[in-house]
């Protein structure tokens, strides 16, 4: 019998839960878009049946979820919240340095001792400079609540440059 796990995207809007999906999935499953709000719902896709992890012990399921911190959006982020709490794992995605939505979210999480993973997604728009100073804010910022190598600098969807 396989062992059922249930991995959770959180995060405020437009930090790319969606793209990270469907850059783990290897095509666009879930919709994507510049605008906020766009995810209304949590979305469950089974990636043990489908995709990649076809051969595994493990009924594999990765959740998207609404933006935290979309106005007026108090109903989503509790959508989110629930759902997260009830995972088994939490793919907590942020854009840049975390904010206090953000990090008010994650410690309501952690106070229900669920693992966290932060991808600090959408890497392309900083410079290394940049990069290398959001991640030692994160590194500091969330000390006591998500350990150093569980903090994941990622681009899932990186713009494409053109050189002239």
């Amino acid at each position: 019998m396989k062992e059922h796990v249930t991995l959770t995207l959180i995060g405020s809007i437009n930090t790319g839960k969606s793209s990270i999906i469907n850059a783990l999935l290897g095509k666009e499953i879930v919709t994507t878009s510049a605008k906020g709000g766009e995810t209304i719902n949590s979305s469950e896709f089974d990636i043990s049946q489908d995709y990649w992890f076809s051969n595994s012990s493990y009924d594999l399921k990765i959740t998207d979820t609404p933006g935290i911190s979309e106005a007026n959006g108090q109903v989503r982020q509790d959508i989110a919240v629930k759902t997260a709490i009830n995972s088994d794992l939490i793919l907590f995605t942020i854009g840049s340095d975390i904010n206090e939505v953000e990090f008010s979210t994650l410690k309501q999480i952690h106070e229900q001792h669920k693992p966290i993973i932060v991808l600090f997604n959408q890497i392309d728009k900083y410079n290394s400079k940049q990069r290398a100073e959001i991640e030692s804010s994160l590194t500091k910022r969330l000390k006591g609540y998500v350990e150093p190598h569980d903090i994941l600098s990622i681009s899932s969807a990186p713009i494409k440059q053109i050189l002239i």
